[in-house]
């Protein structure tokens, strides 16, 4: 992954905010990372996640983070703000969000909290795989900026390239969904046992029952 000039890593230039008071920051879109529209989401969450870090109230370590992509985020400057809203003996829960021009355009909750010595538990061993360097790398289309951040090598299931051929979506089935002249299973709709009529058209039909 690439480093700034001023040796930085890409990553933590990316995530930098700058305090304008305790629990808000401003910060900018880094290049590095866009997507094909706005930037990309991960980084958008790590953001808020530093916001969060660097309050002088935080309690210990992230234990998770749920981000809402609410509206495309533009490029340039914003602001996160980060909320303590709850602070327990061992655990804090934090609410976060991002705005441009004064318009919110992500949201996130966050847990925090001193990790205790207990048991753990993997419950899924890691898939058979190569070694890394036996597997080609596969670089993403240029216009997603930010997969070249990373060295991607896939064992199965690459980025279909420009020249892939397409897959052809095939066709629905006639059966599929509702059809407005699918035939009703309900009693009124049976042909009525005199006239032959479904039952709810039929002028005897309070008295015609339907075939059984």
């Amino acid at each position: 992954m690439p480093e700034t000039e001023n040796a930085v890593h890409v990553f933590d230039a990316a995530v930098e905010l700058t305090a304008i008071d305790a629990g808000r920051y401003t910060g900018n879109t880094h290049p590095a990372y866009a997507n094909m529209v706005g930037p990309f989401g991960g980084v958008t969450a790590a953001t808020l996640l530093r916001a969060v870090q660097l309050h002088p109230e935080v309690l210990g370590t992230p234990l998770s983070l749920t981000v809402n992509y609410a509206a495309a985020i533009a490029y340039g400057e914003f602001e996160v703000v980060a909320r303590p809203v709850r602070t327990n003996r061992s655990s804090q829960h934090w609410t976060v969000e991002l705005t441009q021009d004064g318009s919110v355009t992500t949201t996130a909750t966050a847990v925090f909290g001193n990790r205790k010595d207990t048991w753990e538990s993997t419950e899924l061993p890691a898939p058979t795989a190569p070694p890394a360097d036996e597997v080609a790398a596969v670089p993403f289309p240029d216009f997603v900026a930010w997969g070249k951040n990373y060295d991607m090598r896939f064992v199965e299931g690459p980025i279909p390239g420009a020249d892939a051929p397409r897959t052809p979506i095939p066709p629905r089935p006639s059966g599929f969904g509702t059809s407005l002249h699918a035939p009703s299973t309900s009693p009124r709709s049976q042909p009525c046992a005199t006239c032959s009529t479904p039952v709810r058209s039929c002028a005897a039909a309070t008295h015609c029952p339907p075939v059984r």
